[in-house]
């Protein structure tokens, strides 16, 4: 009879999660036989990013958990499909974000790209992520989560551009910082008064970005390259902060300065200073020497932005 029977009970798992009967966890597919009238409970459990839909085929349900009772065979499908999310931008300054694909809501795992687009005059400088994290890359591609919420920043405090090219010959210069010149000349970093150092790509043109700027210094490895025919040191700057910055030439180890030049400002373009360093001094630069870069008004203690390029002597 049809009370004496056992049947078949088939659960097919559609999407990402599993399901749970009598305390055992099946991830991928159940097939077992029961006895007529025996009573199952199903629990339908997504993983992260989705939630159950429904139980489809020979049963029709959203209830979950569910209770079967076996009087047949039976083919259930447990279905999961991807959560919705909302993509929430804020923007801080002037400027603008561009959504690749724009939708009102995005299923987890949705592959989205955005872009910040600044206003004239402004430079994005960062996403701020809703997770702590910050990047400066743009555009950036993600995948939807539960973590979605980005801030743009724009500031006019950061160059739009970057300086015109240098004019001097390969062959005459000894370049410590910049695209331009081939002969690179290594150096060190040191922060001074809490000055943070970074290197910044603006428009495929790498800069040294300064922030906080007390003073810096770059300990210049001079190790095989010959100093003694240079007569110039040559930098772009741009400052949105500083009425003036200074420049000092120091002996590495000796604890003197070779020469200090001051340089009255102009805010938010870019500048280039060429320096001619005295003869008395140019020996100095075939040891390991220092270029210290000051700014605040010079000893007064107002830190401040400065961004540098095309460090070279020749």
């Amino acid at each position: 009879s049809q009370e004496q029977r056992t049947y078949q009970v088939e659960i097919i798992i559609d999407g990402d999660g599993y399901i749970e009967i009598l305390d055992e966890e099946y991830f991928h597919y159940f097939k077992k036989e029961y006895d007529y009238g025996a009573s199952l409970e199903l629990e339908a459990i997504a993983a992260f990013g989705w939630e159950f839909f429904e139980w489809s085929g020979d049963v029709e349900s959203l209830e979950n958990p569910y209770v079967l009772n076996v009087i047949s065979d039976t083919v259930i499908n447990a279905v999961f499909k991807p959560k919705e999310y909302e993509l929430n931008i804020m923007v801080n300054g002037e400027g603008t974000v561009s959504v690749s694909p724009d939708q009102q809501t995005y299923a987890f795992d949705t592959e989205v790209e955005i872009i910040a687009i600044p206003s004239q005059g402004w430079t994005f400088t960062g996403w701020e992520f809703s997770d702590g994290n910050i990047s400066i890359q743009n555009p950036i591609t993600f995948k939807i989560s539960d973590l979605n919420n980005f801030t743009a920043n724009f500031s006019d405090e950061f160059p739009t551009n970057t300086p015109n090219e240098p004019s001097q010959n390969e062959s005459d210069v000894l370049s410590v910082f910049g695209d331009f010149y081939q002969s690179g000349v290594s150096f060190n970093f040191f922060e001074g008064s809490n000055t943070i150092f970074s290197e910044i790509t603006l428009n495929d043109n790498s800069l040294i970005f300064l922030d906080e700027l007390g003073y810096c210094v770059l300990q210049v490895n001079v190790e095989n390259n010959d100093f003694s025919s240079v007569k110039y040191i040559q930098f772009d700057y741009w400052t949105p902060d500083f009425d003036k910055i200074a420049v000092e030439l120091n002996q590495y180890g000796q604890g003197y300065i070779l020469d200090r030049f001051e340089i009255n400002t102009d805010k938010k373009e870019w500048k280039r200073v060429t320096i001619e360093i005295p003869e008395d001094n140019i020996n100095s630069l075939n040891s390991n020497f220092e270029i210290i870069f000051l700014g605040g008004n010079i000893n007064q203690g107002v830190n401040g932005k400065l961004f540098l390029d095309n460090i070279f002597f020749y």
